[in-house]
């Protein structure tokens, strides 16, 4: 089943608003896209790009025409058609065209589109405007580029990576340790991709950050639940991998246990003394009796 779907170009760079022409339409499911010039877009002339789910189409540099709203292309400039691995790009056609030409490095244009050989697994396309002037097309609505794909079968399926993360740990009170996954193909070779960090549960006597891993215990005891999230890359799987941090008991419930010294005469002769920095959560035991000094 086939789904049009209509994209259309904003005044500022490299941003568009995705209009579906069918009801509900989804873009993973479709298999055309066409994007439509507006009637208000900009008259300097500029680069202009959209990344869809699946096509993404960049243009070098193109304007309306302020006299008469028609879509000017520069000559010698590309207009780029590119699709995710998944897929591939079967044709491309452009409506409304009034003037000029183009060429494409994949294949002959005729009647202003293009068409793949049905064996070709074709992931770009860049179409390139004649030297001698400027590819024109007509104003809103009488304009757009049509881009046809569908799944490539020849596509390798994407396998589970190797995603491994530190080993479980325990902690004294105060000490920090820095959760590490990492996620790698079967030769060992690190893959793309980005890696996020959680942990459960979320709030006690502890710091985490959840980009770089780092876990810092409190002045409490307890256990918690890192779970590290990778997102995935071509040819990759997402993935998960979780590890436990325990942090000892002290023997008090918590950091309210200990009362805080704020003033010189509230130090007693013959008491030890901790001396405890909260910001980077660290301290120093066994502190000799400062009565008197």
């Amino acid at each position: 089943m086939k789904r049009t779907i209509t994209l259309r170009f904003l005044l500022s760079l490299c941003v568009m608003t995705l209009v579906s022409a069918f009801c509900g339409g989804n873009l993973a499911s479709a298999e055309e896209v066409t994007f439509t010039f507006p009637a208000d877009m900009s008259t300097n002339k500029g680069s202009y790009s959209f990344t869809g789910d699946i096509i993404t189409i960049d243009l070098s540099n193109v304007k309306r025409n302020f006299s008469n709203d028609r879509i000017y292309v520069n000559s010698s400039s590309t207009i780029t058609v590119t699709c995710k691995d998944a897929y591939k790009i079967t044709g491309v056609s452009f409506i409304g065209v009034l003037s000029g030409s183009l060429t494409c490095d994949a294949g002959t244009v005729s009647s202003n589109a293009w068409t793949a050989d049905a064996s070709a697994s074709i992931k770009k396309v860049v179409f390139t405007i004649g030297s001698s002037s400027s590819f024109r097309m007509g104003s809103y609505p009488n304009n757009g580029i049509k881009v046809s794909y569908e799944l490539d079968s020849s596509a390798p399926e994407a396998v589970d990576p190797n995603f491994t993360i530190s080993p479980d740990k325990t902690l004294d009170c105060l000490e920090s340790y820095t959760v590490e996954a990492v996620a790698t193909d079967g030769s060992g070779n690190q893959l793309e991709g980005t890696i996020e960090y959680s942990i459960s549960p979320e709030s006690g006597d502890f710091t985490f950050n959840k980009e770089t891993g780092v876990f810092k215990a409190g002045l409490s005891g307890g256990t918690y639940e890192v779970t590290a999230s990778y997102s995935g890359t071509t040819g990759y799987n997402s993935a998960t991998a979780t590890c436990t941090i325990t942090v000892d008991d002290p023997g008090v419930s918590s950091w309210k246990d200990y009362r805080m010294v704020t003033a010189q005469n509230q130090i007693l002769e013959g008491v030890q003394y901790l001396l405890v920095s909260t910001d980077n959560m660290w301290a120093m035991g066994d502190i000799p009796v400062l009565y008197g000094n």
